[in-house]
């Protein structure tokens, strides 16, 4: 295996790719089920892509675009198959297929030993994000707040588009619309006088659950605390995944203060001729490594 006369075919990523795909990547570390990957084709179809010697799936990349950004989220060659190129002409396709679709900012997060074979195809670090994981094992007494928490419903999508928006800096609308709409019952707003003030929407699969985005118009400790508590509680406090910036101290300070462990550390990196700050204050998580 993995010798350089094998001949590699790279097409797109099908449904019928998932099994495969799903065992390469948890294989990784990653603690993936199925709905994450088929959200991601449902995101996106087009642009993520395996790689393919005869029928075995050897390497992957997923890919979720969202008007001028793209977002890498999952970029891996199978053990044995390593060192053969694999990955830099998947990383080579997919570029070309964001570039020809007018993709104006491509983003991954880098495990650390990846960060060089990043740089040299263009990409350039920006920040860092800390992963945790665990659920809530603090209580953080919540002793009176301005703000009502409550589930989000399908009325207030255009509110939480618009806030993300704003507050993110990109238009991420369609992965809003599909993180949000099928988890409301784990969805939460925080709302001043009627008003959207902040958001964080939770997933629950059959294993594991995830967090994010997580968004506040003002930051505080206080109601950023009591929303965290609350979607885990939709969730029934299972164990889940939250991607904090590393620029973000309030948030890290809040997810530590609950009891949530840092499972890894990884580098956010930007390939565009665009100036791409860091995310503000006001984004206390991200959607997820493969949404950004």
């Amino acid at each position: 295996m993995g010798q350089a006369r094998e001949k590699i075919e790279l097409r797109t990523m099908r449904s019928e790719d998932i099994p495969p795909v799903l065992e390469l990547i948890n294989i990784e570390g990653w603690e993936y089920e199925m709905v994450d990957i088929e959200r991601i084709l449902d995101v996106d179809p087009e642009n993520s892509i395996v790689a393919l010697v005869g029928d075995e799936v050897v390497g992957l990349i997923t890919a979720a675009c969202h008007k001028n950004r793209g977002v890498l989220g999952h970029v891996v060659v199978k053990k044995g198959w390593r060192k053969a190129g694999i990955g830099k002409k998947m990383m080579v396709e997919v570029l070309r297929r964001l570039d020809a679709a007018r993709i104006g900012i491509v983003e991954l997060y880098s495990v650390p030993d990846a960060m060089e074979f990043y740089r040299k195809l263009g990409f350039r670090k920006i920040s860092d994000l800390r992963i945790y994981k665990g659920d809530v094992k603090n209580r953080i007494p919540v002793q009176s707040s301005r703000a009502e928490i409550r589930n989000l419903n399908g009325r207030d999508l255009a509110a939480v588009i618009e806030m993300d928006r704003r507050v993110s800096g990109f238009d991420r609308s369609n992965v809003i619309e599909k993180l949000m709409m099928p988890c409301l019952r784990s969805s939460i707003g925080l709302f001043e006088g009627g008003k959207l003030a902040g958001f964080a929407l939770g997933r629950a699969a059959e294993l594991e659950a995830e967090i994010g985005p997580w968004i506040m118009e003002r930051p505080n400790r206080e109601e950023g605390a009591a929303m965290i508590m609350a979607t885990m509680d939709a969730m029934s406090n299972r164990r889940s995944f939250i991607e904090i910036p590393g620029e973000n101290p309030l948030a890290n300070s809040i997810i530590v203060d609950l009891g949530f462990e840092p499972k890894a550390d990884v580098h956010r990196f930007v390939r565009t001729a665009l100036d791409i700050p860091k995310f503000g204050p006001g984004v206390m998580s991200y959607a997820a490594l493969e949404f950004g």
